[in-house]
Protein backbone atom coordinates (compact mmCIF):
# COMPACT_ATOMS: atom_id res chain seq x y z
CA UNK A 1 0.00 0.00 0.00
CA UNK A 2 1.20 3.31 -0.55
CA UNK A 3 2.77 5.48 2.13
CA UNK A 4 1.62 8.80 2.46
CA UNK A 5 4.51 9.51 5.06
CA UNK A 6 7.67 8.78 2.40
CA UNK A 7 8.84 12.16 2.64
CA UNK A 8 12.32 10.07 4.18
CA UNK A 9 13.27 10.03 0.73
CA UNK A 10 13.59 13.46 -0.19
CA UNK A 11 16.92 14.77 1.02
CA UNK A 12 19.51 17.51 -0.57
CA UNK A 13 20.84 14.44 -2.51
CA UNK A 14 17.59 13.41 -4.18
CA UNK A 15 16.05 16.03 -7.16
CA UNK A 16 13.44 14.82 -9.85
CA UNK A 17 12.84 15.59 -13.55
CA UNK A 18 10.45 14.32 -16.04
CA UNK A 19 11.58 13.37 -19.66
CA UNK A 20 9.53 11.77 -22.13
CA UNK A 21 9.18 8.16 -23.04
CA UNK A 22 10.88 7.04 -26.46
CA UNK A 23 7.48 5.34 -28.02
CA UNK A 24 4.22 7.49 -29.34
CA UNK A 25 1.08 6.79 -29.90
CA UNK A 26 -1.58 8.78 -31.77
CA UNK A 27 -0.41 12.63 -32.17
CA UNK A 28 -1.16 16.47 -30.65
CA UNK A 29 -2.02 16.90 -27.13
CA UNK A 30 -4.02 17.60 -24.37
CA UNK A 31 -3.35 19.20 -20.75
CA UNK A 32 -6.31 17.83 -18.21
CA UNK A 33 -7.69 21.08 -16.05
CA UNK A 34 -8.10 18.90 -13.34
CA UNK A 35 -4.23 17.30 -13.44
CA UNK A 36 -1.69 20.50 -14.82
CA UNK A 37 1.57 18.42 -14.41
CA UNK A 38 -0.02 15.60 -16.72
CA UNK A 39 1.69 14.27 -19.76
CA UNK A 40 0.38 16.09 -23.20
CA UNK A 41 -1.35 13.51 -24.98
CA UNK A 42 -3.74 12.53 -27.79
CA UNK A 43 -6.88 10.89 -26.62
CA UNK A 44 -8.70 8.65 -28.99
CA UNK A 45 -11.60 7.29 -27.22
CA UNK A 46 -14.21 5.09 -27.98
CA UNK A 47 -16.91 2.38 -27.09
CA UNK A 48 -15.99 -0.81 -27.41
CA UNK A 49 -18.22 -3.58 -26.19
CA UNK A 50 -18.23 -2.93 -22.49
CA UNK A 51 -15.05 -0.92 -22.26
CA UNK A 52 -13.21 2.64 -23.03
CA UNK A 53 -9.89 2.98 -24.55
CA UNK A 54 -7.63 5.92 -24.20
CA UNK A 55 -4.19 6.83 -25.59
CA UNK A 56 -1.99 8.35 -24.40
CA UNK A 57 0.46 9.88 -26.82
CA UNK A 58 3.55 10.24 -24.75
CA UNK A 59 4.08 7.80 -21.39
CA UNK A 60 6.43 9.67 -19.09
CA UNK A 61 9.30 8.72 -17.69
CA UNK A 62 10.04 10.10 -13.53
CA UNK A 63 13.56 10.43 -12.89
CA UNK A 64 14.62 10.51 -9.13
CA UNK A 65 17.78 11.42 -8.07
CA UNK A 66 19.92 9.96 -5.34
CA UNK A 67 22.67 8.69 -3.52
CA UNK A 68 24.00 5.65 -1.59
CA UNK A 69 24.14 6.38 1.80
CA UNK A 70 26.45 4.76 4.15
CA UNK A 71 23.72 3.42 6.18
CA UNK A 72 22.79 1.71 3.26
CA UNK A 73 25.51 -0.56 3.03
CA UNK A 74 25.10 -4.33 4.35
CA UNK A 75 27.75 -6.68 5.66
CA UNK A 76 29.22 -7.47 1.91
CA UNK A 77 30.28 -4.00 1.03
CA UNK A 78 27.28 -3.13 -1.33
CA UNK A 79 23.92 -1.91 -1.56
CA UNK A 80 21.38 -4.30 0.03
CA UNK A 81 18.96 -5.72 -2.38
CA UNK A 82 16.39 -4.72 -0.02
CA UNK A 83 17.31 -0.99 -0.30
CA UNK A 84 16.61 -1.92 -4.09
CA UNK A 85 12.94 -2.47 -3.69
CA UNK A 86 13.41 0.90 -0.84
CA UNK A 87 14.41 2.70 -4.03
CA UNK A 88 11.75 1.69 -6.34
CA UNK A 89 9.25 2.54 -3.71
CA UNK A 90 10.34 5.90 -3.84
CA UNK A 91 10.60 6.65 -7.79
CA UNK A 92 7.08 5.36 -8.00
CA UNK A 93 5.91 7.79 -5.32
CA UNK A 94 7.73 10.62 -7.31
CA UNK A 95 5.91 9.12 -10.57
CA UNK A 96 2.44 9.70 -8.47
CA UNK A 97 3.48 13.52 -7.01
CA UNK A 98 4.84 14.52 -10.50
CA UNK A 99 1.26 13.41 -12.53
CA UNK A 100 -1.00 15.07 -9.63
CA UNK A 101 -1.60 12.03 -8.54
CA UNK A 102 -0.46 12.01 -4.84
CA UNK A 103 -1.86 9.93 -2.48
CA UNK A 104 -4.26 12.32 -1.13
CA UNK A 105 -5.56 13.18 -4.41
CA UNK A 106 -5.82 9.69 -5.60
CA UNK A 107 -7.72 8.91 -2.03
CA UNK A 108 -10.49 11.80 -2.60
CA UNK A 109 -11.16 10.55 -6.36
CA UNK A 110 -11.86 6.86 -4.31
CA UNK A 111 -8.99 5.05 -4.74
CA UNK A 112 -5.60 3.83 -3.04
CA UNK A 113 -3.31 1.31 -4.65
CA UNK A 114 -1.13 -1.76 -3.77
CA UNK A 115 1.24 -3.64 -5.53
CA UNK A 116 -0.09 -7.28 -5.79
CA UNK A 117 3.50 -8.13 -8.12
CA UNK A 118 6.90 -7.15 -7.95
CA UNK A 119 9.65 -8.38 -10.11
CA UNK A 120 12.70 -7.30 -9.66
CA UNK A 121 16.03 -8.38 -11.65
CA UNK A 122 19.51 -7.20 -9.64
CA UNK A 123 22.38 -6.28 -12.36
CA UNK A 124 25.25 -5.04 -10.95
CA UNK A 125 26.41 -3.96 -6.95
CA UNK A 126 26.00 -0.28 -5.98
CA UNK A 127 28.62 0.91 -3.50
CA UNK A 128 28.71 3.99 -0.96
CA UNK A 129 28.45 7.38 -2.97
CA UNK A 130 27.34 5.60 -6.06
CA UNK A 131 24.75 8.08 -7.77
CA UNK A 132 22.03 7.05 -8.97
CA UNK A 133 18.89 7.77 -10.78
CA UNK A 134 15.34 5.82 -10.48
CA UNK A 135 13.48 5.79 -13.70
CA UNK A 136 9.59 5.12 -13.39
CA UNK A 137 7.10 4.88 -16.26
CA UNK A 138 3.81 3.98 -17.15
CA UNK A 139 3.07 0.30 -19.02
CA UNK A 140 -0.22 -0.34 -19.67
CA UNK A 141 -3.45 -0.66 -17.47
CA UNK A 142 -6.14 -2.57 -17.66
CA UNK A 143 -9.98 -2.30 -15.94
CA UNK A 144 -8.56 -2.40 -12.39
CA UNK A 145 -4.91 -2.78 -12.40
CA UNK A 146 -1.98 -0.98 -14.10
CA UNK A 147 1.84 -1.65 -14.64
CA UNK A 148 4.94 0.63 -14.04
CA UNK A 149 8.23 -0.67 -15.50
CA UNK A 150 11.71 1.01 -13.54
CA UNK A 151 14.82 1.00 -13.91
CA UNK A 152 18.24 2.60 -11.47
CA UNK A 153 21.17 3.26 -13.03
CA UNK A 154 24.32 5.40 -11.85
CA UNK A 155 25.41 8.57 -13.47
CA UNK A 156 26.80 6.93 -16.31
CA UNK A 157 23.91 5.06 -17.75
CA UNK A 158 25.13 1.56 -16.23
CA UNK A 159 21.65 -0.03 -15.67
CA UNK A 160 21.99 -1.44 -11.89
CA UNK A 161 19.05 -2.90 -11.65
CA UNK A 162 15.06 -3.10 -12.90
CA UNK A 163 11.40 -3.91 -12.56
CA UNK A 164 7.62 -4.48 -13.56
CA UNK A 165 5.33 -3.28 -10.98
CA UNK A 166 1.91 -4.27 -10.96
CA UNK A 167 -0.80 -2.23 -8.71
CA UNK A 168 -4.06 -2.72 -8.16
CA UNK A 169 -6.56 0.12 -7.37
CA UNK A 170 -9.09 -0.62 -4.10
CA UNK A 171 -11.49 1.32 -2.69
CA UNK A 172 -10.35 3.50 0.91
CA UNK A 173 -13.66 2.15 2.45
CA UNK A 174 -14.59 -1.35 1.48
CA UNK A 175 -10.99 -2.74 0.45
CA UNK A 176 -12.25 -4.36 -2.67
CA UNK A 177 -10.49 -3.70 -5.97
CA UNK A 178 -12.00 -0.83 -8.30
CA UNK A 179 -12.39 0.94 -11.53
CA UNK A 180 -9.23 3.12 -12.30
CA UNK A 181 -10.12 6.45 -12.11
CA UNK A 182 -11.12 8.09 -15.21
CA UNK A 183 -8.62 10.86 -15.02
CA UNK A 184 -5.75 8.81 -13.62
CA UNK A 185 -5.93 6.32 -16.40
CA UNK A 186 -5.30 8.02 -19.12
CA UNK A 187 -1.64 8.32 -18.11
CA UNK A 188 -1.44 4.71 -19.37
CA UNK A 189 -1.35 3.40 -22.63
CA UNK A 190 -4.55 0.43 -22.70
CA UNK A 191 -3.96 -3.17 -22.51
CA UNK A 192 -7.69 -3.96 -24.44
CA UNK A 193 -9.78 -7.01 -22.91
CA UNK A 194 -13.32 -7.75 -22.44
CA UNK A 195 -14.74 -6.97 -18.82
CA UNK A 196 -15.50 -10.12 -17.35
CA UNK A 197 -17.94 -10.52 -14.41
CA UNK A 198 -18.74 -7.92 -12.35
CA UNK A 199 -16.31 -5.13 -11.05
CA UNK A 200 -17.40 -3.20 -8.21
CA UNK A 201 -17.43 0.88 -8.73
Amino acid sequence: MRNPGRDLARSAHETAEVISHGSTVGAGGLTDPGCPQAVPRALAERHSGTERIAEVSEPVEVVLETVVRCTEIDDNGHLNNAKYVEYLEWGREEWYDRQGFAYDRLRDLGAITVVVNLNVNFHEPCRQGDQLRIITWPQHHRHTSFVLAQRIERADGTVVGDAIVTLVTVDPNTRLARLLPEKFARLFPTMTEPLKGKVRP
